[in-house]
């Protein structure tokens, strides 16, 4: 028993179990998430903010604009098999004006970027203001059931402005009514969440 008391765990596990040993390498599971929104809605900034980065810093997002899809992993080893990934919506959708091509637009984007295989969907709405390819991208998501949340950039600004308007301090009451506010104007745009 002494001779196993000089092994490390892996060598321990090893001689208990030559499976864990050779499975090892596999167990260590990959998580994929999408910062997902139109350009200059917070993407980046999302993704900075997760990764404790600033735009300045070296492998921060954000650096140069991007119309492609762009993994981003955590600098701290411990957190390696985490990747965020940005993707913005399709380019084209500032010229497309009719609905079934916007809707094309997007099932092309699921498809493209495999969006079926990630944990969940962030879609960025920028300062807060929902748009007609939000919407579309959301309802695109809802329709192949894909697990998505939906985060307003730069509320801070918006409740600060709203509490200088209101002569207001920031408080849980404010928050709530702008939270309420928000939930309202996407229930009108036929999106429910809870």
């Amino acid at each position: 028993m002494d001779e196993y008391k000089s092994l490390s765990d892996d060598h321990l596990h090893f001689a208990v179990d030559p499976v864990y040993f050779l499975l090892k390498p596999l167990l260590k599971v990959f998580l994929h998430f999408v910062v997902s929104g139109r350009s200059g809605a917070g993407k980046s900034a999302l993704i900075n903010a997760i990764r404790g980065l600033s735009y300045g810093d070296l492998h921060a997002a954000g650096c140069y604009p991007s119309e492609r899809m762009e993994p981003f992993v955590f600098i701290e080893d411990e957190l390696h098999n985490i990747i965020l990934w940005e993707i913005p919506y399709p380019r084209m959708l500032s010229i497309v004006s009719e609905d079934c091509n916007r809707i094309g637009a997007f099932d092309r984007l699921y498809d493209n970027c495999k969006l079926q295989f990630f944990e969940i969907i962030f879609v960025v709405l920028g300062s807060g203001h929902i748009q007609d390819d939000d919407v579309t991208f959301i309802q695109s998501l809802h329709s192949h059931k894909t697990k998505f949340a939906v985060v307003s950039s730069k509320t801070d600004e918006q409740l600060d402005l709203e509490s200088r308007e209101s002569r207001q301090e920031i408080c849980n009451r404010l928050k709530q009514r702008y939270a309420r506010r928000g939930k309202s104007y996407l229930s009108w745009k036929r999106l429910s969440y809870s």
